[in-house]
């Protein structure tokens, strides 16, 4: 078992450039597959470095340690889910169809992350980093659906007496709740018939009939 420990600053400004990049990526995804495998505190550096193709040396040069590494690996996955969440190719009169559509992609998107995003809802109360991490995860999510809410509320979809912060943090954190229980937990879940009941909430929550 490995214990949590603080980064470490490492200047690898002494390979080439694209050395050193090409390196960082192998690591970071070698380190996606290791991690997503065997949890933190199973995961093996030498298995990383072994499965990215270059030295624990190169490893310790470019993250330093592995709660660095692994943080890395998750501002990748963020970055994922956020920019795929973000598209919007659902009919702009259908509210409700947005709201059901932003909830497939986001099921969608958790179900493949899953297993790393587990590793940051494990490690939130535990580390500090990865705690602030975690809330701040939340309140990109928050404040994507605060603007989506409010816009809705200029075009008179939304009434002006809803809380457009309060619910939707309330439903961000739903929706992420339970996808947690389907996607890491197994609870069975029958897709479309869940994604209806999530956009049922939302709807009734943002006062839409």
């Amino acid at each position: 078992m490995t214990s949590l420990t603080e980064d470490c600053a490492i200047d690898a400004t002494s390979e080439p450039r694209s050395r050193a990049e090409r390196n960082t990526q192998a690591l970071r995804d070698a380190a996606r597959d290791v991690f997503a495998r065997s949890g933190f505190y199973e995961a093996r550096i030498v298995d990383v470095v072994t499965a990215a193709g270059v030295g624990v040396g190169t490893f310790y040069r470019h993250f330093g340690s592995k709660t660095a590494l692994l943080a890395a690996v998750l501002e990748d996955v963020i970055d994922d889910i956020y920019n795929s969440g973000a598209r919007r190719d659902d009919d702009p009169e259908d509210t409700a169809g947005q709201i059901a559509a932003s909830n497939r992609r986001f099921l969608e998107l958790y179900r493949r992350h899953a297993p790393l995003l587990s590793l940051l809802e494990q490690l939130a109360p535990q580390n500090e980093q990865f705690g602030a991490m975690f809330l701040s995860v939340r309140e990109r999510a928050v404040e994507r659906q605060v603007e989506t809410v409010e816009r809705l509320q200029r075009e008179g979809v939304v009434s002006a007496a809803v809380d457009a912060r309060r619910v939707a943090g309330l439903l961000v954190a739903m929706t992420n709740a339970q996808a947690h229980i389907w996607f890491t937990l197994g609870e069975p879940t029958d897709t479309e018939t869940d994604i209806a009941a999530l956009t049922h909430v939302w709807t009734r929550a943002l006062g839409l009939s």
